[in-house]
C-alpha cells in the first residue's frame, strides 16, 4: 500500500470493511481491475467477539446473517443452519453444520423459511448492531425465533491517508456494504472531491449525501459477486472516459 499520496497514480480503491473482508474483497477482483489501481485499506469497523453462552438445546435451527455468527457459534455437529449468502453458507458448513436453506438477503430468508414449514423454535446469532429484524419478522410469522449477540462491530475512523486520498483530486472508488458503514463514511469525511461510491443496496445508498459524490452506483443484486461486477464496470468506464 502506497503511504504518500503523490506517489497515487492510478484511481484508488479505497475499502471500508473490516481488515480480513477488505483484503478478501480486493483479492477476489479480477486481475486486470486490480492491475488498475491502488489499493487503501481503511476499516470503518471491526469486530469482536461478545462472551455469550450459546445453549443449542431444544433450538430446532440457528439463523446465520452473516459470516461473523459463524465465526463466534459453536461447532455444528450436524445441526441445522439457515444462511444469508453462500460465503456464510461455507463457513458454516466447514464449522459442521448442515445447511437447509441459503437466501440472499434478509428479505429473501425470511421470505424462504415462512414459505414451507419449518420446526420451531429458531435462533438467530447476530451482531449487537442488526438489520432485517429477522428474528421478530420470523417470530411475527409464526416461526418462533430468539437473537443472541456474539460479537459486535465497533467503529473505526478514516486513516490518515484514507481521508487525505478522498480530499485530494485523485480518483476513488469506494464499495460500501452496509447502512452503518455508509453512515459512519458520511461522518468521517469533511470535502470528498471526486468519489465514486458503489453500493449493496439501495438502503445504504440512502444514508449518503448524493451532493457530496460524482457518482453513486448500486449493486445489481445484494452480493459481493454483484459489487464486484458493479466496481469492475466503474473502473472500466472510467478508463475510457
Amino acid at each position: 500500500m502506497l503511504g504518500v499520496l503523490c506517489k497515487m497514480t492510478k484511481p484508488v480503491l479505497i475499502m471500508t470493511r473490516p481488515a480480513q473482508a477488505s483484503r478478501r474483497f480486493a483479492d477476489s477482483l479480477a486481475a486486470t481491475t486490480l492491475a488498475k489501481l491502488t489499493v487503501l485499506i481503511s476499516p470503518l469497523m471491526q469486530i469482536k467477539p461478545v462472551p455469550a453462552a450459546i445453549n443449542l438445546e431444544g433450538v430446532e435451527g440457528v439463523v446465520f446473517s452473516s459470516g461473523h455468527g459463524v465465526e463466534n457459534a459453536p461447532m455444528g455437529r450436524g445441526r441445522t443452519a439457515y444462511c444469508v449468502g453462500s460465503r456464510t453458507a461455507e463457513l458454516a458448513k466447514a464449522k459442521g453444520w448442515d445447511i437447509a436453506l441459503v437466501a440472499r438477503d434478509a428479505d429473501d430468508l425470511v421470505s424462504l423459511l415462512l414459505a414451507s414449514p419449518r420446526k420451531a423454535p429458531l435462533l438467530h446469532l447476530c451482531g449487537m448492531h442488526q438489520r432485517g429484524n429477522i428474528a421478530q419478522r420470523l417470530t411475527d410469522g409464526g416461526l418462533f425465533t430468539t437473537t443472541m449477540v456474539v460479537y459486535d462491530q465497533e467503529l473505526l475512523p478514516l486513516t490518515h491517508v484514507a481521508r487525505r486520498t478522498l480530499e485530494s483530486e485523485q480518483r476513488c472508488f469506494v464499495p460500501l456494504f452496509s447502512p452503518r458503514t455508509a453512515e459512519q463514511f458520511r461522518t468521517e469525511l469533511r470535502e470528498p472531491q471526486n468519489v465514486i461510491c458503489i453500493t449493496l443496496s439501495a438502503e445504504i445508498a440512502s444514508r449518503l449525501d448524493h451532493s457530496l459524490f460524482e457518482q453513486i452506483v448500486i449493486a445489481a443484486e445484494p452480493t459481493a459477486a454483484s459489487m464486484r461486477l458493479a466496481l469492475e464496470n466503474q473502473v472500466e468506464w472510467n478508463r475510457l472516459a
